[in-house]
């Protein structure tokens, strides 16, 4: 009798096939893990290949790592990254844990400083807390982040990746000491003339409305000048830095006429130089404004403070007027912001001492009030004064050059009164054919009010607090001290 074994080779064939699926689920598993581990062990290597590449340039440029802080010595870090990989049961890749050329010194890479590098790790809460806390958590330190090392610049990732058993932390240490690029030659201090790269904002133009500037014949608007370039006017006791633009900004000319101009002249060339050449990104650490005779006049020597206050002129009358005199004038009109400056007296021969001083705006916004119409006596102070540009009058000859180089004129955004025989004149200062002097836009003759419109270009100054930071390079032209955000 013949036996049917149908069934029994069914069970044998399905007996193959599932071990034959689970065979290659198996192979299947494992392949995908492998490719896994190979994944991120790549994300690692690409991120400390693209970290070296933006350390390097920014060692260069700098001279100095980009580090938030100080992370732990070397024995710490090779026991903490020992320990972890004891306790997983893994070896390490290479197993070198750090490169034998490090020195003890380990810091936290500050990523921000690389110029919106984007990482696949070292960017979590591990990292957030540092950067808030300016520290590492010494009890407990934080892994996942990069940290690099001061003498050879190996990067590292304490926390490690994980592939077969074996633990990743840094990319290929090599145990010849590297070749590292030398900073660029720098200075190691500031030095007034040097040139600093501030740049700003890019602004349509500043409307400058009759109404307040005086003259009667139009509204102005006052361009911006491209490409100005910054150089150190002033490195001042508080440690904050005064530039000074290289140039006159010559996109326009301003004018002021009459007692308007006298009023609201030092506010306004103020507010255009704030308006269009201010940098947003910096905030209230930087500001901008009009250079001013006390930017000018701190500089002089014995020489050229004597020649100030020696400064006398000889009337048509024979009558010799010195810097600092005072006269009495019978008066039927003056400018209104003039009763509330130093030098000035009404209806007295005294003179206001507590007052607005000569480069103070005396207003919060721009005023339409021209000349107070009074007959009154009035007491007027010689302020202005003729210096020419001599270089024995300024001590220090970049500024010299800086303020008198051009042989261009300007204004200064400072107020000047000088006396005559029987009236007074009023302007503002100005640099001409490179002399300081005051430029008369108002007096208080009968036809006072009708000078011709006086316009000269600005000369802006950018200030900066001493919470900003400078990054010297060379301080020229071509390669400029940089602000540091």
């Amino acid at each position: 009798m013949k036996l049917n074994n149908d069934k029994g080779i069914t069970l044998i064939s399905l007996a193959i096939a599932t071990l034959i699926i689970i065979v290659i689920s198996g192979a299947i598993i494992f392949n995908t893990r492998n490719q896994i581990s190979l994944r991120d062990i790549n994300y690692l290597y690409e991120d400390i290949q693209n970290i070296n590449g933006r350390v390097d340039d920014y060692y260069i440029t700098y001279g100095e790592l980009p580090v938030l802080c100080n992370y732990l010595n070397k024995d710490d870090l090779i026991n903490m990254i020992h320990v972890k990989a004891e306790s997983l049961g893994v070896s390490i890749a290479g197993g070198l844990i750090t490169n034998p050329n490090d020195n003890d010194n380990y810091y936290v890479i500050e990523i921000e400083k690389l110029g919106g590098l984007s990482l696949n790790y070292g960017y979590d809460s591990d990292y957030q807390g540092v950067k808030n806390n300016k520290e590492i958590n010494l009890e407990k330190p934080e892994t996942k982040l990069y940290v690099i090392n001061e003498r050879t610049h190996q990067v590292y990732f304490p926390n490690g990746i994980l592939a077969d058993n074996i633990m990743y932390c840094t990319y290929k240490i090599d145990s010849e000491l590297p070749q590292i690029s030398r900073p660029e030659e720098r200075k190691t201090e500031l030095e007034v003339g040097d040139y600093v790269d501030y740049t700003y904002d890019n602004q349509t133009g500043y409307k400058l409305e009759s109404i307040y500037s005086g003259d009667i014949s139009e509204d102005q608007i006052i361009s911006q000048t491209n490409d100005l370039k910054w150089r150190v006017l002033s490195i001042n006791e508080d440690k904050s830095i005064d530039l000074i633009s290289d140039n006159i900004a010559d996109a326009n000319a301003v004018k002021f006429a009459g007692a308007l101009g006298y009023n609201n002249g030092v506010l306004l060339l103020n507010d255009i130089c704030k308006k269009l050449y201010s940098n947003s990104k910096y905030g209230s650490n930087v500001t901008v404004r009009s250079i001013n005779i006390d930017d000018i006049e701190k500089y002089y020597t014995q020489t050229g403070i004597s020649a100030k206050e020696n400064y006398e002129e000889e009337l048509a009358s024979g009558e010799r007027i010195k810097y600092n005199d005072k006269k009495t004038f019978s008066v039927s009109f003056y400018p209104d912001l003039y009763k509330n400056e130093n030098g000035s007296g009404i209806n007295t021969t005294s003179v206001k001492r507590d007052g607005i001083g000569q480069s103070e705006y005396g207003y919060s916004n721009p005023t339409v009030k021209g000349n107070i119409n009074s007959e009154i006596s009035l007491t007027a102070t010689q302020t202005a004064y003729k210096l020419s540009a001599r270089n024995e009058d300024l001590f220090n000859k970049e500024v010299f050059d800086l303020i008198f180089g051009l042989n261009k004129n300007y204004w200064i955004a400072s107020r000047m009164v000088s006396l005559s025989t029987d009236h007074i004149l009023f302007g503002i200062a100005e640099i001409e054919s490179n002399t300081i002097s005051n430029k008369i836009i108002v007096d208080t003759t009968p036809d006072g009010e009708s000078l011709d419109t006086t316009q000269y270009y600005i000369r802006p100054v950018v200030h900066l607090d001493s919470s900003v930071k400078i990054i010297l390079r060379e301080g020229t032209i071509e390669k400029m001290h940089k602000i540091a955000l």
